[in-house]
């Protein structure tokens, strides 16, 4: 779920949901319309992935031809000791035409993110699971539509790490202790641009480093996921869950977020935008350019497993 997750994705919702101005974070409208193939050769399994993200104009007109698109291949093998250690490689690649001059824009190329990533997932001890993820992200950022040449060259990056421990004690509460760091790399100055004109050299020289969110599908419910998209940002997360009672699981985490850049100096980077629960996007200006600290959100989980198929929930939340 940090690139692609098989359910959708997180944060947005269609138009016809009916909550897309309202708390878009909380569709359950995520699924993509995409073919997969999936080849099982135990130990080893390999999946490809064909996704259609937005066809955008379907009638017979010039501009036509401005779908985005996804495609994957992602590879698992279980190495079969006695840890239980799974290893995967992917790449992703998401394609985005409607912003490459096909829709009456005048910008060169089509907005373009190559995703490949590793990961592996082990217990070096009995009721300890590690897990560790690491990508990158290449490819051609459209900054402006309007404006020609006006791309920069991507070089981002994140990671995670994932751990989770059922605690011997209390065995009858399954207690279990959490961790999750995550980082996905910022751009300290987004709005300095470089346009392609005389004597200024080729806007490709020029790099983008915030991570695109891609398709991710994590912190659904939290705060924090509805303020901000996953980019620009170091998160560390600890959690306890028990279950007090048959059935009934209780979690309480604590999240902390910071910026991985503090904004730059410019007129134009001045606040810290969010984006609010109807979509708009305030900007703070009392924020310091210079300052990384976002804030901590801690989260209260009830989930009651009524039969096999209905399950009901209750999340409280304070950031």
């Amino acid at each position: 779920s940090f690139i692609v997750d098989a359910g959708g994705t997180n944060n947005s919702a269609p138009t016809d949901s009916g909550i897309v101005s309202i708390a878009g974070d909380l569709t359950k409208q995520t699924a993509l319309d995409a073919i997969r193939f999936i080849f099982d050769y135990e130990p080893l399994s390999i999946e490809l992935l064909v996704a259609k993200i937005d066809s955008n104009t379907n009638t017979l007109a010039t501009a036509e031809d401005d779908d985005t698109d996804l495609y994957g291949v992602n590879a698992g093998y279980e190495v079969g000791d006695s840890m239980n250690t799974q290893v995967e490689a992917y790449f992703f690649a998401k394609i985005d035409k409607d912003l490459d001059g096909n829709s009456g824009n005048t910008s060169s190329k089509a907005d373009t993110v190559y995703v490949p990533g590793l990961r592996a997932s082990t217990n070096p001890i009995e009721g300890l699971n590690v897990q560790a993820e690491l990508a990158w992200q290449r490819g051609n950022k459209v900054v402006s539509s309007t404006d020609i040449n006006e791309n920069q060259q991507r070089e981002a990056m994140g990671a995670q790490v994932i751990a989770s421990y059922q605690v011997p004690v209390l065995e009858e509460y399954k207690p279990i202790l959490g961790y999750v760091y995550t980082y996905v790399s910022g751009d300290s100055n987004p709005g300095d641009l470089r346009t392609f004109a005389v004597n200024e050299g080729e806007a490709s020289s020029n790099r983008w480093t915030a991570w695109d969110p891609m398709f991710e599908n994590q912190a659904g419910g939290t705060i924090y996921n509805t303020l901000f998209n996953l980019s620009n940002a170091h998160i560390n997360t600890v959690s306890a869950q028990v279950n007090p009672i048959e059935d009934v699981t209780a979690k309480v985490s604590w999240t902390n977020l910071q910026l991985d850049r503090g904004l730059s100096g410019n007129a134009a980077n001045t606040a810290l935008t969010l984006v609010q629960p109807d979509g708009t996007a305030t900007g703070l200006m009392g924020v310091n350019v210079d300052e990384k600290e976002i804030g901590n959100e801690i989260d209260a989980t009830f989930t009651y497993d009524y039969t096999e198929d209905v399950q009901f929930g209750a999340n409280l939340g304070w950031f």
